[in-house]
């Protein structure tokens, strides 16, 4: 697994077994602070065996 910084790890070895877990959308806000409908970013969180949290990417 190549990382963003260029770094390459053993992913089984850094995390075990990766599961996906959810999806999260977060929006932008309009003026008037409730969400307007333009997607900001997605997030999605996947679960890891090895530590037993959550990565959230």
């Amino acid at each position: 697994m190549r990382l963003s910084n260029g770094f390459v790890i053993d992913k089984e070895k850094t995390f075990g077994e990766l599961k996906f877990t959810a999806v999260r959308d977060v929006f932008l806000q309009n003026e008037d602070g409730t969400p307007s409908t333009q997607l900001k970013k997605r997030i999605y969180d996947l679960k890891c065996s090895l530590h037993g949290g959550i990565i959230p990417v």
